[in-house]
């Protein structure tokens, strides 16, 4: 573009219309081609301003002018206005498209064009159809051009008149054409404001990608603004990880999910218990699907319930992922009368706490119960610890020393001041131990006891979490019952009778993964509802008013129904 790429800078006007393109170093029209026009028009004002100078006899005396390149497909939408500075004798200015092949003196195909003098378009021939009002001197014609939709409008005097061409074919360039005597038009291609808001159509073209980033399908949020050339707030990794966190999810793989999260998003799910909460409950149902699969009976095989995960392989236990480098507690229940009891293979068996078979019950009418039963909970699953690491057994015979031993061999005790959060992550670092089978049970059994007790072990530390955050006033009435119905679980024998077993459907996973995407963009300050999703949202309110109102077509106008249609009629093209 030489010299004319230099006037395009950052702060113009053009740039603000089309940042990505011109980043690309993609050229643009900026004036008429004095190389690429008929003999009878003269350019003038830097080759801005076209005056005609033929005889002006008959229509072989028809004039046009090309830009100097063609519109770049990567603009997505554009846009030019031409400016009426003298309709001349007649008036026969025509306002439009043509690829560089179109003779220079007459409409042919692939040639579009607005006639001021009927209001005609004409497309691809001299035969005109009627579109619009009749232009004369001081008018301003607007001519936009959809890449993506591959259609032509038109404005006068910044009023949109609505879709011209369709179908349009690539490498158009703008064109006036001219016919008698004393005609003079001038161009605008964005060195100053256009009179029609053109940035708003342009908008709509970016929601499009707005809409795919808010969603997280970086692949085709990706390939679009490649197309497009646009450019998104934020980075392309962000987007990534949150579509791996979603699928993570949706997979029913919820401990790898917090794990990401943690990594990728710190401090996200601390400043967020209700969202932490929910993922933790979701965790306790996939640990017990991988368990109770045979329970689903028939529906396993005919997809009633989707397909079930395996949350580790059948011959490996599941452990917990702990950090590196945080400390792995290992707990040690010791008798205070007697030594342990003994398997027969010599090996020590811990003795059931009290609350091996309490009931879990988070939500206590009143403080005492709830005191007695957070006691409980801790006698089988300590999330705190008194300073030096040990906590005596309600029992009075027994204490629990929880010893957490770091990679540097040193043992380290867990503080007394410990909230809701600090209990969450020790769902994350404490290793679990097979216990109450006999040795023939593990022998054939060993990952089923294993799981069923990890089932366990996470109910309880889960109660306790949430009886804190009871106490904490951060449970509300939603997640009281939701932890009550995934507990319910464990007390049917065939998982079908239970109320709660819906909680197992796959579908029950995206409403979690749609929280928790919108809980990321929220931490990085993006809004959670894109620009697409409110129109939608407006639209589907306002239809909601109309057959209040019983307004006649309300029917009619459902856009949830004209959007199914579209993606039909669109499916049944393609």
């Amino acid at each position: 573009m030489g010299n004319i790429k230099m006037m395009i800078t950052k702060n113009s006007y053009l740039y603000d219309l089309y940042p990505g393109v011109i980043e690309a170093g993609i050229s643009l029209p900026t004036h008429w081609n004095p190389k690429d026009k008929y003999q009878y028009l003269g350019l003038s004002l830097n080759n801005l301003r076209v005056h005609y100078k033929g005889a002006g006899k008959t229509h072989k005396d028809a004039a046009a002018v090309r830009s100097n390149c063609p519109i770049p497909a990567a603009c997505g939408l554009y846009y030019f206005e031409v400016k009426i500075v003298n309709k001349g004798r007649d008036g026969y200015i025509g306002v439009g498209l043509s690829q560089s092949s179109v003779c220079l003196n007459r409409w042919d195909k692939f040639s579009y064009g607005y006639h001021g003098d009927d209001g005609n378009s004409f497309c691809s021939s001299g035969s005109g159809s009627p579109y619009g009002p009749t232009f004369t001197t001081g008018d301003i014609i607007g001519c936009g051009v959809h890449i993506l939709k591959r259609t032509c409008f038109y404005t006068k005097n910044g009023r949109h008149l609505g879709v011209a061409f369709t179908d349009l074919p690539s490498e158009l360039f703008p064109t006036i054409g001219l016919q008698t005597p004393g005609e003079v038009v001038e161009v605008n291609f964005g060195q100053q404001p256009f009179e029609y808001d053109i940035m708003e159509e342009i908008k709509q073209v970016s929601i499009i990608s707005a809409f795919l980033v808010q969603e997280a399908l970086a692949g085709t949020a990706k390939s679009f603004n490649s197309v497009t050339y646009q450019t998104n707030k934020e980075p392309q990794e962000s987007v990534e990880n949150r579509q791996k966190i979603r699928m993570l999810l949706l997979e029913g793989q919820v401990e790898r999910a917090c794990e990401m999260i943690d990594r990728c998003y710190p401090e996200l799910l601390s400043n967020n218990m209700q969202l932490a909460f929910e993922l933790k409950v979701r965790q306790f149902i996939e640990l017990y699907l991988s368990i109770d699969l045979s329970a689903l009976g028939d529906d396993l095989h005919t997809g009633s319930f989707g397909s079930l995960p395996s949350l580790s392989s059948p011959n490996t236990p599941p452990h917990c992922s702990p950090s590196r480098d945080s400390p792995t507690p290992v707990v040690v229940m010791k008798s205070a009368s007697q030594t342990p009891p003994t398997s027969p293979k010599g090996s020590p068996v811990r003795e059931k706490s009290p609350a091996a078979t309490a009931p879990l019950s988070p939500f206590a009418d009143n403080k005492e119960e709830r005191g007695n039963s957070e006691d409980s909970s801790r006698n089988g699953c300590e999330m705190d610890s008194c300073e030096n690491g040990c906590v005596e057994n309600g029992s009075g015979n027994a204490e629990a020393e929880v010893v957490a031993e770091d990679s540097t061999g040193k043992c380290s005790g867990n503080g007394a001041g410990r909230d809701a959060y600090d209990a969450m992550e020790e769902f994350d670092r404490e290793r679990l131990e097979l216990e109450d089978f006999s040795d023939s049970e593990a022998e054939y059994a060993p990952d089923l006891f294993y799981r069923v007790e990890q089932l366990v072990v996470f109910g309880r530390k889960l109660n306790q979490f949430a009886m804190r955050m009871e106490d904490q006033q951060l449970m509300d009435e939603k997640n009281k019952q939701l932890l009550l119905s995934a507990f319910s679980l464990i007390a049917y024998s065939n998982v079908k009778s239970c109320p709660a077993a819906y909680l197992l459907k796959p579908e029950q996973r995206e409403p979690l993964a749609n929280a928790v995407n919108n809980a990321i963009l929220e931490y990085l300050g993006h809004p959670q509802t894109s620009a697409l999703q409110m129109l939608v949202n407006h639209a589907r309110y306002l239809h909601q008013e109309m057959l209040k109102a019983n307004l006649p077509g309300a029917s009619i106008v459902d856009p949830m129904r004209m959007l199914e249609f579209k993606a039909d009629a669109y499916r049944g093209h393609v």
